[in-house]
């Protein structure tokens, strides 16, 4: 067959021909649509940094973005958030500064052999700041919360170990000083508490060091200082023949110690005195004024360091007058002697009655 005949085949009733196989690719494309289903996937936008620069801004409203995956329904019915990574890539930017940066994807291997597949990024870029990277080392700061038992009190909190690794933008790294942790509860402790924490990173700009830290509470039991008034003070090892003369003694006194001990305390506990044993006879004098309390207590302070005293001799007892004693003994001789003269009755007197006696006989003569 020459060409000319090939050509003339062809053209042979061109209109009808053409006509029909526009409608065959109207009917496949009608066909292919008919078959495949879309489907919208929110993923995190991940932001890779391995090179001299950082994100430093414009990320929070860029959290997200819309993958649309198109393909047969049957297939895209096995497609899930998984199997679909979104990210941009700081490296192929060197200068601080906003810049747009276009949203890559990374799939799955057996979704790119789907066929057909259609998937777009939505935004397909997003504008970023970034700026130079930065890395120091801050302090651990410990979080506690709660109130010890009644009588104790937190001391000390210390971490260990102390310090924590901060990496992020220059500008945001060069403003932290610490990092707190996870809390560290002492409520109604009496002693040490130590717990493991984690380090708590609130800033999506920076990352820090992993693992856990030892948080160690000292517990110790709280301080108190008491104010005692009036608390008589005695003169101890004063010699019996000699007296402090003027009126009692007081001293105020300030008792510190442990707020348990000090509730405890009672002012019959706390004691003022003086040595006098250096006293030998009577004159003014000069001493110091000690105070005693309970063991576990001390004295914080007293309203006297001294005293002065006055001492004299004390006054001998008086004794009954001699004479009078011998007077009075006499008197009462003189006033028991007659009375015992009259209760003395002779032997040889008997009392018989006048009216009693017997008449003498009379003989007369014939």
């Amino acid at each position: 067959m020459s060409i000319k005949q090939f050509l003339d085949k062809i053209l042979k009733n061109w209109p009808v021909k053409v006509t029909c196989f526009v409608m065959a690719v109207l009917i496949y494309f009608f066909h292919q649509i008919s078959t495949i289903d879309k489907k919208t996937f929110v993923v995190p936008l991940e932001v890779k940094s391995e090179g001299a620069m950082v994100l430093s801004g414009g990320y929070e409203r860029h959290r997200n973005v819309k993958i649309i995956v198109r393909a047969r329904a049957e297939q895209l019915a096995s497609v899930s958030e998984k199997d679909l990574r979104a990210y941009v890539d700081l490296s192929s930017q060197s200068s601080a500064g906003q810049h747009n940066f276009p949203v890559l994807l990374d799939l799955e291997e057996r979704i790119l052999l789907m066929d057909p597949l259609e998937i777009t990024a939505s935004p397909d870029s997003v504008p970023l700041s970034i700026e130079e990277r930065d890395v120091k080392f801050v302090g651990i700061r410990p979080s506690v919360s709660g109130i010890p038992s009644h009588g104790y009190t937190l001391s000390k909190i210390t971490s260990d170990p102390a310090t924590v690794r901060v990496e992020g933008p220059r500008s945001v790294v060069s403003k932290i000083t610490y990092m707190p942790t996870e809390e560290v509860s002492v409520q109604n402790a009496t002693s040490d508490v130590t717990k493991k924490v984690s380090v708590l990173n609130r800033n999506s700009l920076i990352s820090v060091g992993t693992g856990t830290f030892s948080v160690n509470a000292r517990i110790v039991p709280q301080g108190m200082v008491k104010t005692f008034s009036d608390i008589p003070v005695s003169f101890d090892n004063l010699r019996d023949d000699l007296a402090v003369s003027g009126e009692p003694v007081f001293v105020d006194v300030i008792v510190e110690g442990e707020l348990l001990d000090i509730e405890k305390l009672s002012a019959d506990s706390v004691r003022g005195s003086v040595d006098c044993s250096f006293i030998l006879t009577p004159g003014h004098y000069e001493v110091p004024v000690s105070v005693t309390v309970p063991l576990g207590l001390t004295v914080n302070s007293k309203s006297r360091e001294t005293l002065s005293l006055d001492v004299v001799l004390k006054p001998e007892e008086t004794l009954p007058d001699s004479s009078a004693v011998n007077d009075g003994e006499e008197k009462d001789a003189e006033n028991t002697q007659p009375q015992e003269e009259m209760e003395a009755v002779p032997e040889d007197v008997t009392d018989i009655p006048q009216s009693d006696a017997v008449p003498e006989p009379q003989i007369q003569g014939v």
